[in-house]
């Protein structure tokens, strides 16, 4: 490409290194940004961060996001979005949270649905049901609609904690809100009921009993 008169600018290194993220290469990544003669920008620095969190390497997904303000940017929604679901599917809820807090408490930016719901399935998978609740509540507060996805993870931990009524009512929340319950929604409230000693039809007859013939 230079050969041929043409310098690279920065979309031609971010599809570059958009490319190094999908192929499990974010080392190589990562050289390349730090060897860029161009200034990067945030969204360079966002594939970057990306591309370790897709390899659950994210002590170092964390270490470029330190390197984002001392290139003199400011991490944006999507920096932080990525680090927290990263840390969410590590399990580590508790550096998820603080990162949840620290986007709105220092940058003044609002989490988005699919972060919401990787917060509420971490924290409903640690056994922190109240905190799951509290982070949904907060989120419609934000006027975050929850999805499918979303009410399957809360109805899950309500499920896991024995309290199979108010599980069953978030899915009639979930259904009057336009959302279809999937198998696995099904399938949670199924092991609830089993595990309290019930017949899994009696939860809703006619929805489950075709899921469990």
């Amino acid at each position: 490409m230079e050969a041929r008169g043409c310098s690279p600018n920065l979309v031609t290194y971010n599809t570059l290194i958009d490319a190094y993220a999908k192929s499990g290469r974010a080392h190589e990544a990562l050289r390349l940004l730090e060897s860029i003669p161009l200034r990067p920008n945030l969204v360079i620095f966002n594939s970057v961060v990306n591309a370790f969190c897709r390899e659950r390497r994210l002590k170092e997904a964390e270490t470029v996001f330190d390197k984002v303000r001392l290139a003199g940017l400011v991490p944006d929604s999507i920096t932080y979005n990525t680090l927290v679901h990263g840390w969410c599917l590590e399990g580590n809820v508790h550096r998820a949270l603080a990162l949840h807090s620290k986007m709105a408490a220092r940058d003044g930016l609002v989490p988005n649905v699919v972060t919401y719901t990787s917060l509420i399935a971490a924290v409903c998978k640690s056994g922190n049901l109240r905190k799951a609740v509290e982070l949904f509540d907060k989120m419609r507060e934000r006027r975050l609609r929850p999805n499918g996805v979303t009410y399957t993870a809360l109805i899950d931990g309500f499920c896991k904690q024995g309290n199979i009524e108010e599980a069953y009512s978030l899915l009639l929340e979930m259904t009057n809100s336009g959302f279809s319950p999937c198998v696995i929604t099904y399938n949670v409230l199924i092991n609830g009921w089993c595990r309290e000693g019930r017949m899994a039809g009696s939860i809703c007859p006619r929805k489950v009993s075709p899921l469990i013939s």
